[in-house]
């Protein structure tokens, strides 16, 4: 290759690095304002018209040369350029096709829009009435753009990215368990708006716990809780991580503080939250409350434990305890969760397992 070539090749590294470094910056600040909203602040990017382009994979953004660059992007790592918006994450093939984490990361931060926007749109869970969330209504549950996101997500559990970084699936997992459960509701009832309101919000989730939707939603909890437990030392927990963390304590310690006694017989599931799911045996289970599952004595058990306990629930084991529902497992559920985040987070970032240690000295009041 001649010095002019050479030179024409550095000149192309260098423009395209530009472009792929200001992609990156949009992820970031979608990613950011996911963030925010979760916080039930109305989103400042305009969802129906938003259109992310795609950051490349990292392999070639870290390339250390303008011939490895070259190399990478012409023959080993070819990716077209896409750009995608809220339409687009209805489409399966989108997630089935491999991409790492920064790609999924811009991908789900628009997916954590709509849900933080079709959220907004619904009574806010200290000023109505009634304080049962829409899915145990059978109501919309939230947007559709959402909803049909995590059905794909859930269902392309399989596919490489599931390997990413453990920021990447945690995000992932919360996506899940939050359209499977109001946070605005379980917050109500961690005593965010007062003793009074909290206590009408856990006659809700006592509701909400008795559906399949409701032990889904404790199965992503506990995967969410399994993931930063295993988490290299080397890497950190992002803002996302330990939102999803101490909302994954809440949805899990709450559900075995208000659940009924599960009647023991010889098909009762047993079930130890920390061990790993095959999400591709439970992929085809829908997230709709199923009534009919709860009114018949008959149970054809499928021998996915996950699935059956989603289906009929069960007995649930933490590191092979049995925690039968009630206020002291759910007090060591607390306890746990708060342990795991002081471990795994930065000091400043503590406030989330000091509420939990408040909780388990007040939840019985």
């Amino acid at each position: 290759m001649t010095i002019s070539a050479d030179s024409e090749n550095d000149h192309r590294w260098e423009a395209w690095s530009r472009v792929e470094s200001l992609k990156r910056l949009a992820v970031g600040l979608i990613r950011l304002d996911s963030w925010f909203s979760s916080f039930y602040t109305k989103p400042m990017l305009a969802l129906t018209s938003i259109r992310v382009a795609l950051p490349c994979d990292d392999v070639v953004f870290n390339a250390f040369s303008s011939s490895r660059w070259s190399q990478l992007i012409d023959g080993e790592i070819k990716q077209e350029p896409r750009s995608v918006g809220l339409d687009d994450i209805a489409d399966l093939d989108l997630l089935k096709t491999h991409h790492d984490c920064t790609r999924m990361f811009g991908i789900m931060a628009i997916c954590l829009l709509a849900l933080h926007g079709a959220a907004g749109r619904f009574p806010a869970a200290h000023t109505t009435d009634t304080l049962l969330y829409h899915i145990v209504t059978n109501e919309d549950c939230g947007d559709k753009y959402s909803r049909i996101f995590t059905n794909h997500l859930m269902s392309s559990s399989g596919t490489p990215h599931q390997q990413d970084n453990v920021n990447c699936t945690m995000m992932k997992h919360g996506i899940c368990m939050a359209l499977m459960a109001d946070i605005q509701l379980f917050e109500v009832a961690a005593g965010r708006s007062g003793p009074g309101l909290a206590k009408r919000a856990l006659e809700s989730i006592a509701a909400w716990s008795r559906l399949p939707s409701a032990r889904r939603a404790c199965l992503h909890a506990a995967q969410i809780f399994q993931c930063a437990s295993d988490k290299c030392s080397s890497e950190q927990l992002g803002y996302h991580s330990l939102g999803a963390l101490f909302k994954a304590a809440l949805v899990l310690g709450l559900y075995i503080f208000m659940a009924s006694t599960p009647e023991i017989d010889s098909d009762t599931v047993s079930i130890e939250i920390r061990d790993s799911i095959d999400w591709s045996k439970v992929d085809s289970e829908n997230p709709v409350p199923l009534e009919s599952l709860e009114k018949s004595d008959y149970r054809e058990l499928s021998g996915c434990d996950p699935l059956d306990f989603i289906r009929y629930g069960g007995i649930l084991f933490v590191n092979g305890q049995k925690r039968e529902p009630g206020y002291e497992s759910s007090r060591r559920i607390l306890l746990e969760f708060a342990a795991l985040i002081e471990a795994v987070s930065r000091p400043c970032r503590q406030r989330f397992s000091h509420i939990l240690y408040i909780m388990t000295d007040v939840l019985l009041e």
